[in-house]
């Protein structure tokens, strides 16, 4: 592979690009014309930086963790089988050895270099390890081993916020957590710190660095483990994990979560609340307010070193089971939070999967949605597992702020902020001196400062734009930017008066994130010449109260994965500014944002829950949490669009319902999961599809329940229904309420958008989209609130378009069309006629030359494997079919794969290594990218030389205005700008290409087409001319395709062979998963030939024979292959034969009975020659005339007779000259004679005019002479023989 090095990042995306397609230009019919596509250059500029910055081919190391799950059971799973008491521990400890030697046999065939990371024994029995990604095989074939799951490294992702959620309520009626014990898997946590009842004070924290033994144990934080150390980087393959006993935070996340789930509180004076917890509690008393759980106790898992990402988080989870490593889960966690996690998540990540472990173990579990923002698909493991709770972020009303002390024309003023956390702001001096504006022509800070902007700034604090929506570039490239200039500090003035997150900054200047109404104050003062200046910061000096903010969603929380049987997140809470227990410093708060501090509101809640139902499990837990949710609104408190559930779940947690719910509501047919998703559907036709929801009543008394659907999302030609529109279930018992998703027609459906997010990004550029319908299940009793489910479905409609088998190509012209058949969409429908555009499907299609068909890579079972895929999501970057074609100015290459992914910019990445010079050495690779932040999805194109994007296009080709069907599909198109190319010309067009398929969760490609085992590229195209193109209408290789469409199709022989194309391969975006793309074979039309037969007569007596011509001509080549010749109203053979090297063939036909004969000759055809049939000819067959009795004929004789007897030696006169027979026939006479063996030749024949003959001997007696005389036959004589035999001269006969 190719070695790895940084991008340098574009600081800037102002992207004003808003292409539309104008659609139909002619209403519906058989085949109807539309207006072109809108293709070609893009144009988009510099991107600032999205999802895959690199590509996976230079993204660093090929060392990879995995866990390696053993076939041995966990010993949680033992002890549940044997029970819970003497005999249980008895199980699981004998259990524990059988793990243990397990492991150890492992351990010793694991390949070279593969250091353990850690076992585990209670969820899952197993070892975690580091290797090469090359030992993937090896480590699947080691004895004992059941499944090897990556580790994707994870990353870290209080007061009003638990009144306004319930908790006070809750603790009054149900209890504060006590004798609950919550995991916080994190950073670790601060046990000196007062909200956990520890001594407050900054020297405490200092004595506990010291400690390397568990005498840290407090009464509060019972318990708790080091897995990595303080130098520990998760994502530095050189990094060693430390292990000891002492989990003490040196980063300050662990400890702000755990004082979110559990903290017990501070008093305004610095000490531990000591109670106590109901409505009564006085917030505006107390520095720092109680947890959600605050008499819950804390086991403390420090996962994370001080800085960077974790791989050991599977570990913490199996400690968290069985904390003392006996086997026995008793004592183990009721709760464990894990505010961490990675974008686009697999739920085959090993911490997803050990996750629904520790569940399946009585365990529940609660992880952080992510902080990805509104953007498909990009929910986060180990949230995304099927059992866990995955948590949103909600916006509460009030938060505690930073302050920045400014001073504005003198009059003193008072703004909120976050701090950059880059900077030391204990020791080095605080923000302060006078504030000007940063340049119009730089005020992002984006770029680099010039001369004149520079001196404008020297010295001085800089107020910088700040927008949130769609941030510009980083902190820390700006806060490098103004370092580089000379200013003191800046301020980054924010676009909205929250904040979604904090900032980096700059380690050499201070920085602060300024809320938007302070931003706004300053720039107004000094537009008006007025003096501002910053005299210093304070931490949490600022309160703000933001009432119409009260249950809106944070613009930074992920949206979800949508998969059938597994929708996320399952519900929200609030994580926006959540005030909490601050690291080191005693007795201090701070506020923070994300989902990382939503989560453990949300664990702090499942331990109240625990609490008052001991006997649930934790699926039931879930269910209640889930079921008492309220709605979240882009206006706050219930105002404007609805949160979908795949943005909020259920919605923001109601604590004292969710604690006191006797009756719950779950899907049945996925355990674990409590919603109800069918996932992407593919709508053919009228269909429906039905999951089972049951209730059960765990309370004393019946309940009556209305049920019904609450819509939040839709899509023309959708509806969900319910079973039942009353039921009642009894005390103890369970109904089952039936969920039933229908479409009407795949005409019905259209592109629409959940309203929340809207067709355009936030940079201003069309987001894809996809169509979700979605809400709740309502079961409302017939006093109190509605319990819910979220039921949610991504229905398509799709098309069933094909262009045929094959297509033959006119050797002539060389061309042909290909006309399609079958249903499509659009062009009357899907939308298209109502009044809104942009919900309009019309079906897609495009055609390229097949490059390239790759066979289905193998699971990776075998050593010897190289290209293969460990879990079935990876089947997602299998390589199916590459097609290219070229228009001139673009390249596009079509890559299909095995198995439809989500997302083509996320989970799976397709990468175009290019070769333009030719040399072996890949020059540029364009692969799957997506914005920062956004649904724009990209084909980047990158120098790999230059270590630069060079340009950017649209994914498909076309922007997110024209749907394309780019979500859960298995096939995309990748444009790449010809001139963005070094090294091709006219004179020099040729390159060569090869393609990589690569998924997330595996350190390797899945898949290489083009690439042989030397990573040299073998796939080859002509940039400027296209071997063979099939263009519509409107002469464009990508268009709107539907029954009828008819694509031209030219080949260019010379180019087709050299690429080395294989057909066709024709691109149905739209149509079902596994059909969008199909290959016609590419033949030559057979030429038209001209067939004609020739008689030698007409006429013929029968039984004689008639030669028979046969012609066979054709405009190009010589035809060859047979010819016959038959009976024109029979069909009957007559004769046949073989055309010969210029195109004929001469028959003989003999007839057999008198008439007339109508023939016709035909021509079979050969490979490039039609078959075709003469004119007819008629042959006359006569009857044979009848001759008459023929006369006697007369004996010839000859007057002249031969001599008696012929001299022994001497001259004998056999006959005259001039001899005749009685016909007049003249004779010919011949002499023959011969002697006995060895004695010479004895005579002489002397010939003379006329047939004189005289014979002269030699004296040999025993000479024999035959004399014969001959003479022909006529009409009136019959032929004259005779013969005379002489020995020793006399006449015998």
């Amino acid at each position: 592979m190719i070695k790895s090095s940084s991008i340098r990042r574009a600081c800037a995306l102002a992207l004003t690009l808003g292409l539309a397609w104008s659609g139909l230009s002619s209403p519906a019919g058989a085949a109807p014309t539309p207006d072109p596509l809108p293709l070609g250059d893009a144009s988009l500029p510099a991107s600032a930086g999205g999802e895959n910055d690199a590509p996976r081919g230079r993204s660093g190391s090929q060392r990879q963790a995995f866990l390696l799950q053993l076939t041995a059971r966990p010993t949680a799973k033992v002890y549940e089988s044997a029970g819970e008491g003497p005999a249980g521990r008895r199980a699981a400890r004998e259990q524990l050895a059988t793990v243990e030697a397990a492991q150890d046999r492992v351990i010793d065939d694991l390949p070279a270099r593969t250091p353990v990371l850690y076992r585990t024994h209670a969820v899952l029995s197993g070892v975690a390890v580091t290797t090469h990604a090359k030992n993937l095989d090896a480590l699947e074939a080691i004895p004992g081993v059941a499944a090897v799951y990556p580790i994707a490294p994870k990353t870290r992702s209080l007061s009003s916020s638990i009144p306004l959620q319930g908790g006070p309520t809750a603790w009054q009626t149900s209890g504060t957590g006590d004798g609950i014990k919550v995991a916080i898997i994190d950073t670790g946590v601060d046990y000196t710190h007062a909200d956990f009842g520890g001594p407050g004070t900054t020297q405490a924290f200092e004595d506990a660095k010291l400690i390397d033994d568990d005498s840290w144990v407090t009464p509060k934080v019972t318990t708790g483990f080091d897995f990595v150390g303080d130098a520990y980087d998760g994502s530095d393959p050189g990094s060693v994990p430390v292990r000891d006993p002492n989990p003490l935070d040196c980063n300050g996340h662990g400890t702000h979560v755990a004082g979110i789930a559990a903290g017990q509180g501070v008093t305004t004076g610095g000490m531990p609340y000591a109670g106590l917890y109901d409505q009564t509690l006085d917030y505006g008393n107390l520095r720092i307010g109680p947890g959600m759980a605050p008499e819950a106790d804390v086991h403390a898992y420090k996962v994370f070193g001080c800085e960077g990402s974790t791989n050991v988080v599977t570990a913490a989870i199996d400690r968290a089971v069985d904390p003392d490593g006996n086997g026995n889960p008793s004592d183990g966690a009721d709760v464990i939070n894990m505010s961490l996690g990675s974008d686009f998540g697999s739920a085959y990540d090993a911490d997803a999967v050990a996750s629904n472990a520790a569940v399946d173990a009585g365990v529940v579990v609660v992880a952080s949605a992510g902080n990805g923002g509104d953007v498909t698909d990009i929910a986060g493991s180990p949230a995304n597992a099927v059992k866990a709770i995955s948590v949103a972020n909600s916006v509460d009303a009030q938060s505690v702020l930073d302050g920045a002390e400014m001073s504005i024309d003198g009059t003193p003023r008072s703004f909120g902020v976050t701090r950059a956390v880059a900077y030391d702001w204990a020791a080095d001096p605080d923000l302060s001196g006078d504030v000007v504006l940063a340049p119009n022509t730089n005020a992002t800070a984006c770029e680099p400062f010039t001369g004149p902007e520079a001196a404008a700034i020297t010295g001085k604090v800089v107020l910088v734009t700040w927008t949130q929506e769609a941030v510009e570039c980083g902190s820390a490239l700006r806060g490098a930017n103004l370092v580089a200039a000379g200013a003191i500090g800046v301020i980054l003035a924010n676009s909205a008066e929250t904040f979604d997150g904090g900032i980096t900054g700059d380690a050499d200047i201070p920085g602060v994130l300024m809320v938007k109404s302070g931003g706004d104050a300053i720039r107004a003062a000094l537009l008006n010449s007025k003096p501002v200046s910053v005299t210093g910061t304070s931490v949490n000096s600022v309160t703000q109260i933001i009432p119409e903010d009260v249950d809106k969603v944070a613009g930074s929380s992920s949206r979800g994965i949508r998969a059938a049987g597994n929708l996320k997140p399952d519900i929200a809470a609030v994580g926006t500014s959540v005030f909490s227990a601050a690291v080191g410093t005693g007795q201090q708060g701070i506020s923070e944002t994300g989902t990382s501090m939503a989560a453990p509101t949300v664990a702090g809640l499942a331990a109240l829950v625990a609490g008052a139902h001991p006997t649930w499990t934790p699926e039931q837990i879930k269910a209640a949490i889930m079921n008492t949710a309220s709605d979240l609104s882009t206006g706050g408190n219930g105002l404007g669009d609805r949160f979908a559930p795949v943005r909020v779940g259920a919605g923001r947690i109601q604590a004292q319902l969710a604690v006191t719910s006797d009756v719950l509501a779950f899907v049945a047919d996925d355990p674990g999961a409590v919603s109800v998703s069918f996932g992407p559907v593919e709508v053919s036709g009228p269909m429906t599809m039905t999951k089972t929801v049951r209730v059960h009543n765990n309370g004393p008394s019946p309940v009556t329940f209305d049920a019904s659907f609450d819509e939040h999302t839709s899509v023309a030609g959708v509806s969900f229904s319910v079973s039942a529109a009353t039921f009642t279930v009894a005390a103890g018992a369970t109904e089952d309420v039936m969920v039933t998703f229908e479409a009407t027609s795949r005409a019905a459906l259209d592109n629409s958008v959940d309203p929340t997010i809207g067709r355009t990004s936030n940079i201003g550029v069309p987001r894809t989209t996809v169509a979700e319908a979605s809400g709740q299940l309502l079961l409302k009793p017939t006093s109190g609130d509605p319990l819910r489910v979220p039921v949610y479905a991504a229905p398509r409609p799709v098309s069933a378009l094909t262009g045929g088998a094959q297509v033959a190509i006119d050797p002539a012209t060389q061309k042909a069309t290909v006309a399609m058949s079958g249903p499509g969409l659009g062009f009357g429908v899907n939308g298209t006629l109502d009044e809104d555009p942009s919900n309009d499907i019309n079906s897609i299609g495009a055609a390229f030359e097949l490059a390239a068909v790759s066979p289905a890579a193998p699971p990776c079972t075998s050593p010897a494997d190289q290209l293969c895929y460990t879990t079935a999501n990876e089947r997602a970057a299998d390589i199916r079919r590459v097609g290219v074609t070229t228009d001139g100015t673009m390249a596009y290459f079509a890559v299909a794969v095995d198995k439809a992914w989500n997302t083509p910019a996320g989970n799976t990445e397709i990468d175009l290594y290019l070769d333009t010079d030719r040399d072996g050495d890949p020059d540029y690779v364009a692969y799957t990218y997506r914005l920062a932040d956004t649904d724009v999805l990209l084909a980047r194109l990158y120098d790999l030389h230059a270590d630069r994007e060079v340009d950017l296009q649209y994914l498909n080709a076309l922007s997110g205005t024209v749907d394309t069907a780019m979500y859960d599909s298995d096939v995309l198109v990748m444009p790449v700008l010809l001139s963005k190319l070094k090294g091709i010309n006219p004179g020099n067009p040729r390159i060569d290409y090869g393609v990589y398929g690569w998924s997330l969760t595996a350190p390797f490609p899945v898949d290489a087409v083009g690439v042989d085992s030397s990573g040299d590229l073998k796939l080859s195209m002509n940039t400027e001319q296209a071997g063979l193109q099939a263009v519509d209408a409107n002469n464009q290789p990508l268009y709107p395709e539907t029954r009828g469409t008819t694509l031209d199709v030219t080949r260019n022989p010379a180019v087709y062979e050299a690429n080395d194309s294989k057909g066709l391969l024709l691109v149905h975006f739209h149509n079902a998963v596994g059909a969008k793309t199909e290959v016609l074979d590419v033949t030559t039309a057979a030429a038209a030939t001209t067939t004609t037969l020739v008689p030698d007569a007409t006429s013929v007596e029968v039984n004689k024979s008639v030669s028979l011509a046969v012609t066979v001509a054709a405009a190009t080549g010589t035809p060859a292959g047979q010819v016959s010749v038959v009976a024109a109203e029979t069909g009957a053979t007559l004769a046949s034969g073989t055309l010969d090297s210029a195109g004929k063939s001469t028959l003989s036909f003999t007839p057999t009975a008198t008439g007339s004969v109508r023939m016709l000759a035909r021509y079979a055809g050969d490979a490039e020659h039609a078959a075709s049939a003469s004119a007819e000819s008629v042959l006359t067959v006569t009857a044979t005339p009848v001759a008459p009795a023929p006369t006697p004929k007369q004996r010839q004789t000859v007057a002249v007779s031969l001599p008696r007897r012929v001299k022994v030696s001497g001259r004998t006169l056999i006959t005259p000259g001039n001899t005749r027979t009685n016909a007049g026939q003249l004779v010919a006479t011949r002499v023959s004679g011969r002697t006995p063996t060895g004695q010479p030749k004895a005579y002489r024949v002397i010939r003379g005019k006329n047939g004189r003959v005289v014979v002269r001997t030699f004296g040999n007696r025993n000479l024999r002479l035959v004399i014969v005389q001959r003479a022909s036959a006529t009409q009136a004589y019959t032929a004259f023989e005779r013969r005379v035999v002489y020995v020793g001269g006399q006449r015998r006969t």
